[in-house]
């Protein structure tokens, strides 16, 4: 199974975003997986890691 990821720096003209857009894109997106992870205290690290690449320890380096 592959997974696709969005990546607004590949898209050329119109649809392009600006950094600021991005940015508050991108931080919005943090902030709701921060909010997850803090109502889902039952997700394991060892769950992030096989799903997602990461771990709560590398989030927290991240918020920092």
């Amino acid at each position: 199974m592959s997974t696709q990821v969005f990546d607004p720096t590949l898209q050329d003209g119109a649809g392009s975003l600006s950094d600021q857009d991005r940015e508050r894109l991108e931080a919005a997106a943090f902030r709701r997986l921060v909010a997850h992870l803090r109502e889902r205290t039952d997700v394991q690290n060892i769950a992030l890691m096989n799903l997602a690449g990461f771990c709560r320890n590398c989030l927290s380096n991240w918020y920092l």
